[in-house]
């Protein structure tokens, strides 16, 4: 711990400083243990506290900002119970939670784009699970968003669309399922197909395969387009 690129140390029953290694005595700006010791140098007050309560037996793990060189650092500061005192770690994880907020934005402006669209788009990961889905989608197939966002199976969405009678019946429903489900594993393209619905609806179905291993597939409804071509 003493040569680790993060910030350790540990403290006595009261939080007082007894030692600290390189990386801990840079992030509290100690010119060396004697002067972290004599100056009871803590990442902040907070750490300072944890400490005590850490030294009583009661283990802490809390992220927050703390200014470290003069700039603004997410630490994930974790402290628990040593020898009469307690024991400290912290990691810089900056990185990580702008990382996230970026996938997070990125995750709400995908799906925005996606609910702006008029076709049914739904993608389900490699574990065939629903993972996405806009809003046509739900409302082209009337199914409730608190159990779309159970993140059903795709097996299981296709036999509540069987139930709700939502799809139109077949004499061997369990090989169509096979068969839906068989794509996830097939090489090359897949062709799109055309879904005639209960009520007389037609949709296009699209199908891409997901480089981690999912699929999305689309469903546009051509039900205008098709009455256009049998007119003419």
């Amino acid at each position: 711990a003493g040569q680790a690129s993060f910030p350790a140390w540990r403290t006595d029953s009261q939080g007082a400083l007894l030692w600290a290694n390189e990386a801990y005595l840079k992030a509290v700006e100690a010119s060396d243990l004697e002067d972290g010791r004599a100056r009871n140098s803590a990442l902040d007050p907070k750490a300072r506290d944890d400490a005590v309560l850490a030294a009583k037996g009661q283990p802490s793990t809390h992220t927050r900002a703390v200014t470290i060189d003069g700039k603004r650092r997410m630490l994930r500061i974790h402290l628990f119970p040593a020898a009469d005192g307690a024991s400290g770690i912290a990691f810089d994880v900056t990185e990580e939670l702008e990382t996230r907020d970026t996938l997070a934005r990125e995750a709400r402006a995908h799906e925005e784009t996606l609910n702006h669209l008029t076709d049914a788009v739904a993608v389900f990961d490699s574990a065939r699970r629903l993972t996405t889905h806009n809003s046509a989608f739900s409302n082209l197939w009337g199914l409730e968003e608190a159990w779309l966002n159970d993140k059903p199976t795709h097996g299981e969405w296709l036999d509540r669309l069987r139930q709700s009678a939502r799809i139109s019946a077949m004499r061997d429903f369990a090989a169509w399922k096979a068969k839906e489900l068989s794509h996830y594993q097939e090489p090359g393209l897949i062709p799109d197909e055309t879904w005639t619905l209960p009520d007389g609806r037609i949709l296009r179905v699209a199908r891409q395969r997901q480089p981690s291993g999912g699929l999305l597939i689309l469903f546009e409804d051509i039900s205008d387009k098709m009455g256009l071509q049998a007119r003419f």
